[in-house]
């Protein structure tokens, strides 16, 4: 495991990335998440924020001074996140050379597909509701639904992926319907079986798997079934149980905590 020191910060001057919803207090947390998160903050992080942070939160004057020289001489925001990156040492040559590559890549994608990758990447930092968006605004785009038809599928069932783990049942259900009218894989009609068995309301289920058409296999109700087994049986479920383990006092006060962690987690996901 390596070791990597950071510079004294002042946390008065932390900076917000809005689109990962955390807070960066070092040069190196934010070199982590530009290296990591391109496509999520380079339409979202002005450069006048990146500079005053270099110089008055991460104790990067010198390196602010020189990235703001280039800004003045009219380089862009992706242009400077690259120099950053290539002057704070953070990465080394190979590391800033695949980072090039992705760039490349990310600038070779239609529109569309650049909001469904950003879609991706919010669903993989379980950001639900923003990936919701993302998925909306690919298919919002000026000639969006004339884009590829396999594309436009794609991006529907991940949208109703989202859907589904906000919870948001009859979303989830119309998306899911709409993507295997194009793409008519299975995997899609298996996501409409987990949405039904998870139904509480009897006439929503029916609702559900009355759409399968009777396509149904064998396997689906067993994956179901290992799913909430693992559920059953993760941390989540063992930190439950060392709460009502407890006496009635330490058990109150904990219970309010999780919930109160819950309630937090589910803003994040929005």
């Amino acid at each position: 495991m390596g070791v990597m020191l950071c510079s004294q910060t002042d946390p008065a001057f932390s900076m917000e990335l809005e689109a990962l919803g955390i807070r960066v207090y070092s040069m190196e947390e934010l070199c982590y998440c530009i290296l990591h998160y391109p496509l999520l903050l380079f339409e979202d992080l002005p450069g006048t924020r990146i500079l005053r942070f270099l110089e008055k939160g991460a104790g990067e004057k010198a390196l602010a001074e020189q990235l703001r020289r280039q800004c003045d001489g009219g380089t862009n925001l992706t242009s400077l996140l690259e120099r950053l990156l290539e002057l704070s040492g953070y990465c080394d040559t190979a590391a800033l050379q695949a980072f090039r590559r992705n760039l490349l890549a990310l600038r070779g994608l239609s529109k569309e597909a650049r909001w469904k990758k950003r879609g991706d990447l919010f669903f993989s930092l379980r950001r639900y509701g923003k990936a919701v968006g993302a998925y909306e605004q690919a298919l919002e785009m000026e000639g969006g639904e004339q884009a590829s038809s396999r594309l436009v599928g794609k991006i529907l069932f991940n949208r109703g992926c989202a859907y589904a783990n906000l919870f948001c049942s009859d979303k989830a259900f119309f998306s899911f319907q709409r993507a295997y009218d194009i793409l008519k894989d299975k995997a899609i009609l298996k996501a409409i079986y987990f949405l039904s068995r998870r139904e509480a309301g009897a006439e929503e289920r029916a609702r559900f798997l009355s759409a399968l058409g009777g396509k149904t296999e064998l396997g689906w109700e067993e994956a179901f079934e290992e799913a909430c087994r693992s559920a059953a049986q993760g941390n989540g479920k063992k930190i439950i149980d060392g709460i009502f383990s407890g006496d009635p006092v330490q058990r109150a006060r904990a219970t309010a905590c999780m919930i109160q962690k819950w309630k937090e987690e589910y803003r994040t996901m929005l």
